[in-house]
């Protein structure tokens, strides 16, 4: 093999391997998303799911986030401004218990105009665990029935051993101006005590002698 054709096989390759790394670095400073977090998904409670996005286009883009099911159904769609630099965008929405692999697509176009801004990679699966609440199912609630039911019967049982007592004033005497009845208070003792003569003896009767006493009506 000449000398030539070998100097024209090593050129191709250096343009091949320039034309690579120049790729490279199109793709690798082009408008983007990156890393995905989520945050506070509970059953029956939304969650939040933040985007990294790296807008290079030098001004502001509006980027659409969308994200999608396993079955490629539409989730939750919702479109942010972002600065020029890399910002977190954030979309929420809620999910069943369980675990869910995503889809995260991105589209962009310059704010305030149509045209449209790629960004590569634009697309991003993603894994979100939900755990189950504990007010899933039935239990939870017979619970709280029997709790309920509990204190109603302890209250009643409560109420139906206090002393009953019916009150001295009703509350239509209280409308009326009446006052609660003062209890008669015992006569106070002064120390005074009333002197009583001692009852004379019963004088026994004497037997009769058959005798019959005199008795003269002639005064003295």
């Amino acid at each position: 093999m000449s000398q030539i054709p070998k100097a024209f096989a090593f050129l191709i390759v250096v343009c091949m391997a320039f034309s690579a790394i120049a790729v490279m670095s199109d793709v690798s400073d082009a408008t983007a998303i990156g890393s995905i977090d989520d945050d506070g998904f509970k059953e029956n409670q939304s969650g939040t799911l933040t985007v990294k996005v790296a807008n290079t286009e030098g001004t502001d883009i509006d980027v659409t986030i969308t994200v999608l099911d396993e079955d490629g159904d539409v989730i939750k769609s919702a479109t942010s401004t972002v600065a020029d630099g890399t910002h977190d965008v954030e979309i929420s929405f809620k999910l069943g218990a369980g675990s869910h692999d995503i889809t995260v697509k991105a589209t962009a176009v310059l704010t305030g105009t149509t045209e449209t801004v790629t960004v590569s990679p634009g697309t991003a699966t993603y894994t979100i665990d939900v755990d189950k609440s504990i007010w899933s199912g039935w239990v939870p609630y017979v619970v709280l029935a029997i709790v309920a039911i509990i204190v109603i019967l302890v209250i009643v049982l409560w109420y139906r051993g206090r002393p009953k007592s019916k009150p001295a004033v009703t509350f239509t005497d209280l409308e009326e101006g009446k006052t609660v009845p003062q209890e008669a208070a015992p006569a106070s003792d002064t120390g005074r005590k009333k002197y009583e003569a001692p009852k004379p003896a019963k004088q026994e009767e004497q037997p009769s002698t058959g005798r019959i006493k005199y008795k003269s009506d002639r005064r003295k």
